[in-house]
């Protein structure tokens, strides 16, 4: 009996010492943060995912889940129902968010993109008139891709004239090299092609439709996110001149539901390690401290996460304003 007891006292300590540790590593236990990224093989996804990957490797505080989605537009529902804390988006989903009264605060711009309309060299399309009665694709519902040229194309009024088609960004390339569609939105961060585009290259020449740019300035007074960016010579292999079509800015969006803790630390992974980030996502190039403010949207907030780590790192421009809960 006596022996029975020792060991009952030996089972008890034992299972003290090992459930204190375990409860107090329990209340350490990370918290997640929920990344909204965009569709598979676009800029966002790229980006988003290694962004992830620097928020579990380096963060003490957080550990990140990433979820495909189809781009700013959904991810601006899903900020509102709180099911992600960061989502991949850009100037135009900004300015898109508050008219639907849903206050997205900015924390980081990150790139810019060029989408020019693609078409196949020997398609006979020379104008965007061309595309009528046409399939051409528009990304994922709910994209950035979609919101910015369904607005230019309406006011071209041919948006309800064409057929329109809902690939994602390697699938939309391999329909036009098919021949299943005529046309599809190009894909350029920080004036580089995505590696989707570079496929398409390989497998057969193309060119990329001029813009009106009258029609372009009445899009842009719909949607001031809306930008007209210069897409380089250098993007296309023959090409003699820079073109000019539409485009917008990358940003990571948020809202005043997140705290403040979570944003500085996402900031800080990002930042703190930019050189990994840029061996990590093949679409980064544009992405750096210089530029971590440049493309935000000035009449928008800014997180106060967000503004208090860039304070710190002397990067602050008083330009912009911080968000008040």
């Amino acid at each position: 009996m006596k022996n029975f007891k020792r060991s009952m006292n030996f089972v008890i300590k034992l299972a003290i010492v090992l459930i204190i540790p375990l409860a107090a590593n329990e209340s350490k236990a990370k918290e997640t943060i929920k990344l909204g990224s965009a569709s598979l093989g676009s800029s966002g996804y790229i980006q988003f995912e290694a962004m992830a990957f620097l928020i579990n490797q380096y963060s003490n505080k957080y550990k990140a889940s990433s979820m495909s989605t189809a781009g700013g537009k959904e991810n601006i529902v899903l900020l509102d129902e709180q099911k992600i804390d960061f989502g991949s988006g850009d100037s135009m989903g900004i300015v898109y968010g508050w008219s639907k009264n849903v206050p997205i605060w900015q924390v980081t711009s990150w790139t810019y993109w060029s989408l020019p309309m693609i078409v196949l060299a020997d398609s006979g399309i020379n104008r965007m008139e061309d595309l009528k009665g046409k399939p051409v694709s528009l990304i994922k519902k709910g994209s950035g891709a979609e919101l910015g040229w369904g607005i230019l194309l309406e006011e071209y009024g041919i948006l309800n004239q064409i057929k329109k088609q809902f690939l994602s960004w390697g699938d939309s390339y391999d329909a036009v090299v098919d021949g299943i569609i005529v046309a599809a939105p190009g894909n350029y961060a920080g004036g580089k092609p995505n590696p989707a585009v570079q496929r398409l290259a390989s497998r057969k020449d193309y060119r990329v439709l001029d813009i009106d740019m009258n029609i372009f300035k009445r899009a842009q007074k719909r949607n001031p996110g809306l930008l007209a960016t210069v897409l380089p010579k250098s993007a296309y292999k023959g090409f003699k001149n820079d073109i000019t079509t539409i485009g917008w800015s990358g940003i990571v969006m948020s809202t005043a539901d997140v705290e403040d803790e979570m944003v500085y630390e996402l900031c800080k992974a990002m930042y703190e390690n930019i050189d990994e980030l840029h061996k990590l996502s093949a679409v980064s190039g544009a992405t750096s401290r210089e530029n971590a403010l440049k493309w935000l949207m000035p009449d928008y907030p800014v997180h106060p996460g967000a503004a208090r780590y860039f304070i710190e790192q002397g990067l602050w421009n008083n330009d912009l304003k911080i968000g008040q809960r």
